[in-house]
């Protein structure tokens, strides 16, 4: 994580930038949700809450929609957090005692593998690179993984891949977790911008049945509000009751302003998401096209906010020069290797400007690109 945070700071120094290295969009939440939110800062205590009924109720309305989850089910429970990193920090803590491993995709967002260990677990690296990693998966955690693993984390759309599983290759990995009985973490914070051939989120196909089953969401990136810092747990009560207690230690509660603004947000949700996700497609759709035309090699069923993509013939040592010439030219993009050892070879991309931006940007790294394969660089 450090690594990352010094590329941030080096992109930071240089003024005009276009920022392609940004993990939250630049768009606004929508007036109405801004102006409830005001509202809620004139009525409310300042003060902390574990939770509040009514996001509790907006969450789980939410779920059953989208995810076929039974608001009812009195088995089951949400545990509001401070944000998806305070959802998984809980969890790791409470799951896992020190030494036992914790299966990580790789790449990764370095944030997570830094909370496993710093909870005193082990992070594990799985491959979590191309379209044949989510394939063979189900068979990395029947026969490769160690038998001293208690949890996978699974991201779905992933950062920084944007890889998504489809419905077969999550039922087949679901089988696996089941038989090695291990505690399954879904992080879907970006389920709001799967690619268009998936209608609605893998964990739909999920059954809640088996109790080591825990969901993650956050209002960060769905409506573009990562000030709120919230975040939720859904699973079942025996798992998640103790998680609210290592939670609650972590960060005391959350907001009742927050969490009353992102219930608002959970319950408005069809007249806010759909517009964020048209946005990121068209922003998608034209990046992948430009890079695939100009020899760059990117994922074409991509989700999430990020397009990821290698440069043929380009080490990691390479990768880091083009970056750092495209951040003299006046865009920043994160290389390959600040998410793990196995993508050194590929920058991410992030869509967080708005289309005239992205597109002067692209036109910007094709142009590096070219100078550094003239100049033999």
């Amino acid at each position: 994580m450090d690594k990352l945070e010094k590329w941030f700071k080096k992109c930071d120094q240089h003024k005009d930038l276009i920022r392609l290295d940004r993990g939250q969009l630049e768009l606004s939440p929508p007036f109405i949700l801004r102006k409830q939110g005001a509202c809620y800062m004139k009525n409310l205590p300042f003060q902390y809450s574990s939770r509040m009924k009514i996001l509790v109720d907006a969450i789980l309305l939410h779920l059953s929609k989208t995810r076929s989850v039974d608001p009812a089910d009195e088995e089951k429970e949400v545990v509001i957090t401070t944000g998806a990193i305070g959802a998984i920090a809980s969890s790791v803590l409470c799951l896992c005692s020190p030494g036992e491993k914790v299966l990580v995709p790789d790449p990764c967002w370095p944030a997570i593998p830094s909370i496993v260990n710093m909870c005193n677990a082990q992070a594990e690296g799985y491959p979590y690179r191309t379209k044949d990693d989510l394939d063979t998966l189900d068979h990395y955690i029947s026969h490769v993984a160690d038998a001293s693993a208690k949890m996978l984390i699974l991201i779905n759309p992933h950062n920084p891949t944007g890889l998504t599983l489809n419905p077969e290759q999550f039922v087949k990995i679901f089988k696996a977790i089941v038989d090695k009985n291990i505690f399954l973490l879904c992080d879907e914070v970006y389920d709001n911008y799967l690619p268009v051939n998936y209608i609605t989120g893998n964990l739909k196909y999920i059954h809640f049945s088996y109790k080591k089953v825990l969901l993650i969401g956050s209002t960060s990136k769905r409506y573009c509000t990562p000030g709120l810092r919230i975040g939720y747990i859904y699973g079942n009560k025996e798992i998640t009751q103790s998680i609210s207690k290592s939670n609650l230690l972590l960060s005391g509660g959350a907001s009742p302003i927050c969490q009353a603004t992102a219930a608002y947000a959970y319950n408005t949700d069809e007249s806010i998401a759909p517009r964020y996700r048209e946005i990121v497609e068209k922003r998608r759709h034209y990046t992948i096209n430009a890079l695939n035309k100009s020899g760059f090699l990117v994922n074409e069923d991509c989700g999430s906010i990020y397009v990821f993509c290698q440069i043929p013939g380009f080490t990691s040592n390479r990768i880091v020069k083009f970056c750092n010439h495209a951040l003299i030219s006046g865009v920043s993009v994160t290389p390959g290797n600040l998410f793990g050892k196995s993508s050194g070879d590929c920058i991410r991309i992030s869509l967080s400007v708005p289309l005239n931006q992205l597109q002067r940007a692209i036109s910007i790294l094709i142009d590096v690109k070219e100078k550094m394969i003239r100049n033999n660089e």
